[in-house]
């Protein structure tokens, strides 16, 4: 029997199907043996799948000290639509923090802030006043019993404070506000480079783009920014929100997609009608915040999340039809304001 044919009886076959060895061969290095390292291991994919697809990543390990030598972590390619998703995501926040940064400050404000001054400043006049002889013995009396009790009060308004915590949660929601504002603006001006480079909304951008890093750069500021606010929007305020999210994802039905497009001729351009859905979705925030804004006891009292959204809505549809017939409808249209002169004349 010949020597190769005692290997193919003696060498066991390679796995196939199962498992793939991605192996590297250096060249310079005469330690290696059948091209592979002795002391590399790299990451093995299982059953022919790409790890990275999974958001896990490959790293290559040195056997002999057990540290990792390279480490590489892939994130989802960027996308236009993906852009103007965040940028959605971001608005609705920022809405929902500047109102909830008014509701808690003003509270902390008329409820603790002002009371505890007032009661301060009275129990320290008439504790001077009770100090001069100008009042009776009894009428001293009097005022020491009153300037005790708002002493006392003072000091029940400053626990419940404590308790309540409306200052301390009003300057998160405040500071989140300012760092989503910020946000908002690098987004804007990302999309703007973004599209500037894409000609449809799903081509991708080269993963080692700087668009796609300074995407990435976004998504983790997003993220630090919510997680460093541990207070939550007051829940009327966040069901007024979500309640227009989701009655704009019903009002994108066939009909109104048809009456949208024949208005504003986006059927030539996917990219077009995404960008004029994410306008309007934003305006509809605008306009729901505007609404709660407008309530008259807001802010110390958020107004009802299922009254409120209507009316937004109702409004909003109101300046879908007019808006875009703006500037060319010559009737005499009192809903859109021109009552019975022309609109520009």
């Amino acid at each position: 029997m010949t020597e190769a044919s005692t290997m193919d009886e003696t060498t066991p076959l390679m796995p196939s199907g199962n498992t793939e060895l991605h192996s590297s061969v250096d060249e310079n290095n005469p330690g290696t043996t059948d091209g592979v390292p002795p002391d590399t291991v790299e990451a093995i994919s299982v059953n022919g799948n790409d790890d990275t697809r999974y958001g896990t990543d490959k790293s290559t390990v040195s056997a002999s000290d057990d540290k990792p030598m390279e480490k590489k972590k892939k994130s989802a390619k960027l996308t236009i639509r993906g852009v103007m998703d965040f940028k959605l995501m971001v608005q609705m926040n920022l809405g929902q923090h500047n109102l909830a940064a008014q509701y808690f400050l003003c509270r902390q404000y008329w409820f603790f802030t002002v009371p505890q001054a007032l009661l301060t400043m009275i129990a320290g006049v008439l504790a001077f006043v009770a100090t001069t002889e100008l009042l009776h013995e009894q009428q001293i009396l009097i005022i020491n019993v009153i300037v005790g009790s708002t002493s006392a009060i003072v000091v029940f308004l400053q626990t419940m404070s404590g308790v309540c915590e409306y200052g301390t949660r009003g300057a998160m929601h405040n500071g989140l506000a300012i760092d989503l504002r910020d946000l908002r603006d690098g987004v804007f001006l990302l999309q703007g480079k973004v599209t500037a480079t894409m000609s449809s909304t799903n081509k991708e951008v080269d993963q080692d783009d700087e668009h796609d890093k300074e995407f990435a750069t976004f998504q983790s500021r997003f993220q630090q920014s919510l997680s460093g606010c541990k207070s939550n929007v007051p829940l009327k305020l966040g069901e007024a929100f979500h309640s227009v999210q989701s009655k704009f994802a019903m009002i994108e039905s066939k009909a109104n997609n048809k009456y949208v497009f024949d208005v504003y001729d986006m059927e030539s351009s996917e990219f077009n009608a995404n960008n004029y859905f994410t306008s309007m979705q934003t305006m509809l925030y605008d306009i729901l915040a505007a609404e709660i804004l407008e309530y008259p006891f807001f802010p110390i009292f958020p107004p009802n999340a299922k009254k409120i959204a209507e009316k937004a809505m109702k409004r909003y549809r109101k300046a879908i039809k007019t808006i875009s017939s703006f500037f060319t409808d010559d009737s005499n249209d009192i809903e859109a304001g021109c009552g019975k002169l022309p609109c520009f004349g």
